[in-house]
This record gives C-alpha cells, structure tokens and sequence, in this order.
C-alpha cells in the first residue's frame, strides 16, 4: 500500500481526478502520504466499515495517524 499511495500521485491514471470538481472544489492530481501506522487486530480480523472507522478513530485520538479534513484514511 505504502508504495502504491506514493507513486500514483501524478500518475495518468489519477489526473484523470482532476478533471472531476465538488461543490466547487477541484480535485488536484496530488497526493502526499501523511502517515501510516499498523493495528494488531483491536477489531477483529474480519472488519466492516464500523470497524474500519474504529481502527482509524483510534489512531487519530492517539496520535499515531495525523487528523486531516481533506485525508483519505
């Protein structure tokens, strides 16, 4: 994953994102890799969403993943 968040910022494939605009925000063609952390199952091994939110929500409150508004977690 890790190589994959850090190649395809500017990659053809995901500047087709910016021909895509929201509620009058356009969408660029970067990306930056703000962080990454591991979980060792808290959840289980077999997650649904909420649980994905949970791990997520986790690392946020402490302090093991940065908060960002714009981010994709």
């Amino acid at each position: 994953m890790r190589d994959f968040v850090n190649a395809v910022g500017g990659s053809p494939y995901f500047n087709i994102n910016s021909s895509y605009s929201t509620n009058g925000f356009n969408i660029t063609g970067g990306v930056n890799n703000g962080g990454e952390t591991t979980d060792a199952y808290s959840r289980g091994t077999r997650l649904k969403d909420s649980g994905v939110l949970g791990v997520v929500n986790d690392a946020i409150t402490s302090s093991r993943l940065p908060y960002n508004a714009n981010g994709v977690y």
